[in-house]
């Protein structure tokens, strides 16, 4: 049997396959490359990116981009309304302190001035003193 003029390339393939079949594996490979090429050319023009799809097949490029910018752009949205809620929080606390600070200012001024011992718990409960009066 006369070797076959691919028998030097493909060195690896043992002697006793006819030609025919070598030429049916080479042309099997070269498919598999030629789908391969056609796959990366469309997804090159679909998603037009650069080479990002030769290295590693990894998605369009602008679309994380884009998701990146979506995803700072809800981070600063809900940044913004934490600082919103946290003003309205010590606004609100704010008030209640000075409220009570007002409030315990009137109870001393009450007591020192009826000599009554207020219940700062609940002043409804408060015993109002007697005034005894005598003719």
């Amino acid at each position: 049997m006369k070797p076959s003029p691919l028998h030097s390339v493909l060195f690896f393939l043992p002697d006793e396959l006819s030609e025919t079949t070598v030429y049916n594996i080479v042309i099997g490979f070269l498919c598999i490359l030629l789908g391969f090429s056609l796959v990366a050319i469309y997804r090159r023009i679909k998603y037009g990116s650069s080479f990002s799809v030769l290295e590693g097949m990894k998605g369009p490029a602008n679309t994380t981009d884009q998701a990146i910018a979506e995803m700072q752009s809800q981070s600063a949205d809900l940044q913004t309304m934490y600082d919103k809620i946290k003003f309205a929080a010590d606004a609100q606390k704010n008030r209640i302190d000075s409220n009570t600070q007002t409030l315990t200012k009137i109870i001393n001024q009450a007591q020192s001035s009826t000599n009554a011992k207020i219940n700062t718990d609940d002043p409804s409960k408060t015993e109002i003193p007697k005034i005894v009066v005598n003719n």
